[in-house]
């Protein structure tokens, strides 16, 4: 059950139902109830950050690390399914999540350096 009401995307206004299908989450339901400038400015990060920087795989790997670091469960949910369309195998995730580097020949550097970003100690990055 959510904490916050969320707006039905069926009961929408047009303004409410733009944003929802630009960032289709709960998180936009909400905002559209209470935050209208907020729900229309996450989109366009989200995307900004999509559509700029790093591969699309490296990208979902690093949220998946920082979620598991975080323990925020919702983070996780919300990237478990873009991991996957992005090649990150089920074993892949499991040894991103626990920071196995040894299990991630390609890309062995990826949990020491979302393991920095979520730290903010820049001394551990390796790449």
């Amino acid at each position: 059950m959510a904490r916050l009401p969320l707006v039905r995307p069926d009961l929408m206004n047009e303004d409410q139902r733009q944003q929802y299908e630009r960032f289709p989450s709960h998180l936009t339901q909400a905002l559209s109830l209470r935050a209208p400038r907020l729900a229309q400015a996450i989109p366009n990060l989200a995307n900004s950050l999509r559509a700029s920087g790093p591969d699309a795989k490296i990208r979902e790997g690093v949220i998946l690390r920082v979620a598991a670091l975080t323990k925020s469960a919702f983070e996780r949910m919300q990237h478990l399914d873009e991991a996957r369309k992005n090649g990150w195998s089920d074993a892949d995730i499991a040894a991103i999540e626990r920071g196995d580097a040894s299990a991630l020949p390609r890309l062995p550097a990826l949990p020491a350096d979302a393991d920095a970003l979520a730290t903010s100690d820049t001394s551990v990055a390796t790449s």
